[in-house]
């Protein structure tokens, strides 16, 4: 049966009203024991915290109608995700996506919202500096090229100019290959067809989740 999304009136345009709303429309499971609602009720609630401070963060408080295209759908995959569990160091990450795309109605945004969910979803601390690291040592690499999607980085790139263990490399190697399965890297052609160490490229959905990490504010919680 298809869910169908809370349509807001036009007094429930204010950001924090209309967050409040979609939040509670999202289902918490009452078969649940107690023990587990009272904890995802507080989840919710700092869920709420996180997106209102990330679009009060813009000067944004009232939403027009344009914008409600886009921000009702996105909003509650934003509260969906909190439902299943997702880390608030991603929650922060998709909030601040979400943002950033307040005001645009295309459907290609409304898609995008989805694709930095999945890709997001369940990816430690660790893996997300990870992506953030390849970006880097893409950009001291590229010398003169403007666009670090072309930049191949491997592990021994991210552990270079110093003293490393058998352990954290298998480590790196790891979060590496779990980037790559989100679509957030692709291996080099090389790599593909077993030549030499496994390399990858920075795609475009992993440039947008690396900026958007590197500009949030740090998270309370680190899993």
């Amino acid at each position: 049966m298809k869910e169908l999304l809370p349509r807001p009136t036009k007094n429930a345009q204010k950001v924090v009203d209309l967050v409040g709303v979609i939040a509670s429309s999202v289902p918490i499971a009452s078969s649940l024991k107690e023990l587990w609602s009272i904890k995802l009720k507080r989840d919710f609630e700092r869920a709420q915290e996180i997106l209102i401070e990330q679009i009060s963060s813009q000067g944004i408080e009232v939403l027009s109608d344009e914008s409600l295209e886009f921000f009702v759908p996105a909003s509650y995959k934003f509260f969906d995700q909190v439902r299943l569990g997702e880390y608030e160091h991603n929650l922060e990450i998709l909030a601040g996506l979400i943002t950033r795309n307040i005001g645009s109605s295309d459907s290609l945004s409304k898609k995008n919202i989805l694709r930095y969910a999945s890709a997001l979803s369940g990816l430690s601390s660790y893996e997300i500096d990870t992506l953030s690291l390849v970006s880097s040592t893409a950009s001291e690499k590229k010398g003169n090229t403007s666009d670090t999607r072309n930049i191949s980085v491997g592990a021994g790139d991210l552990i270079a100019d110093r003293e490393y263990s058998l352990e954290e490399k298998i480590k790196r190697d790891s979060a590496l290959s779990m980037l790559a399965s989100r679509g957030l890297l692709r291996p080099t052609m090389s790599a593909v067809l077993g030549g030499g160490s496994m390399d990858y490229l920075l795609t475009d959905l992993a440039i947008e989740i690396v900026c958007q990490a590197k500009s949030k504010r740090p998270s309370s919680s680190e899993r």
